[in-house]
């Protein structure tokens, strides 16, 4: 059976009293409740906040190294690359030294041809040149020979003329003695 409860009749202003008590306590506790679960919330979140600090200290740090990784990388691949640019570079260089130096040749070939060719038309020039005195020379002495032979001719002719004329001349002679002869055998 259950117990019966001793109600005890009590007046309206302590009951009312006795309900604004409570309800205080109440009030208290409640509010000392709602501090401390906001005193604990606050440390949960001081510690979730600490630890999301140190999570990103560390997402920071780690993307710091990988930043730092990140650079050495690209250093390293923009050394490679200088490296093969200057090795390009190196080669065109090269190539172009090269062009350079083939054209510097050629240019002294052409130059030495040039004047071979020069030297060649300088020869051919003073050959054609002898041949013609050479000519000439011949011509001069054949017209010498010629202008000899007509004066010999000349010489000749003019000698058989001289000795004619002597002929003739002691033929004279002779007929003016023969005559001088007879006339002198006629007045004697």
């Amino acid at each position: 059976m259950p117990k019966k409860k001793n109600i005890i009749f009590q007046d309206p202003i302590s009951k009312t009293k006795d309900s604004i008590f409570s309800f205080i306590s109440d009030y208290k506790k409640n509010k000392a409740k709602q501090k401390a679960k906001y005193e604990k919330d606050l440390a949960k979140q001081k510690k979730k906040d600490l630890i999301l600090e140190k999570k990103l200290e560390k997402k920071a740090k780690q993307d710091e190294i990988k930043e730092e990784k990140r650079k050495l990388l690209l250093q390293k691949k923009l050394i490679i690359e200088n490296e093969r640019q200057e090795r390009k570079n190196e080669e065109k260089r090269r190539k172009i030294e090269s062009q350079r130096i083939k054209i510097e040749q050629k240019k002294i070939k052409d130059e030495e041809a040039k004047k071979l060719r020069e030297e060649a038309r300088i020869l051919r020039e003073e050959d054609q040149r002898i041949k013609m005195l050479e000519r000439q020379r011949v011509r001069e002495e054949k017209i010498k020979i010629k202008e000899e032979q007509i004066k010999q001719k000349e010489l000749e002719a003019q000698r058989i003329r001289d000795e004619k004329e002597k002929e003739r001349q002691e033929k004279l002679r002779l007929k003016d003695i023969e005559r001088q002869k007879r006339l002198e055998e006629e007045q004697r």
